[in-house]
């Protein structure tokens, strides 16, 4: 049973001000209820030796610290509270679960959006030219976009993720765990 549930908190406080702003213990309790309510109903029809995978966006892999604020996954709403090893395997053992895998896995397109979304990241209350298809980028961005694309086309981005996946450093972790 694959279980994507919502995020439910504290997680991307670091990353903003405006990210702090918007945290509260209502919304946590709310979207961890939603969650608990999800990872219940997994497990009520998941027989024993079944198995729960989990994915989170990875805050200790290379990607948060290389592009610190402007990393990708740091996008609220989507992604507010990020799990630790730790955590996954006390809600496990809460569940009657056990966690039998952890890997990370980054996909080599996620990172061409990084590098261009890296590039194209706007002044404050500026729309991106990345996001938006309204906005025409000027001549310099289309360069820039040309580079990205070649440095894709050629797999350097693919390298990167690889390496980072293998060293247990890539930008989601996956957890595959089991029911007792």
């Amino acid at each position: 049973i694959l279980v994507d549930a919502p995020c439910s908190g504290e997680g991307t406080l670091r990353s903003s001000y405006k990210t702090y702003k918007m945290w509260n213990i209502k919304s946590v309790k709310n979207l961890s209820n939603i969650q608990k309510g999800l990872i219940n109903s997994a497990i009520k029809i998941l027989k024993p030796g079944g198995k729960v995978i989990i994915t989170t966006p990875n805050c200790h892999g290379w990607g948060a610290y290389f592009f610190g604020q402007r990393w990708i996954n740091w996008h609220v709403p989507y992604h507010r509270q990020f799990f630790s090893e730790k955590s996954i395997n006390i809600v496990a053992e809460k569940a009657g679960l056990q966690t039998i895998k952890i890997r990370t896995i980054t996909s080599s397109e996620w990172l061409h959006y990084q590098w261009i979304h890296l590039k194209m990241f706007p002044q404050k209350s500026t729309p991106s030219v990345f996001w938006s298809n309204r906005i025409q980028p000027k001549i310099f961005e289309k360069i820039w976009l040309y580079i990205f694309s070649l440095i894709h086309k050629f797999k350097f981005n693919h390298f990167i993720t690889r390496f980072f996946d293998i060293i247990g450093l890539g930008d989601s972790k996956i957890y595959i765990l089991e029911k007792k």
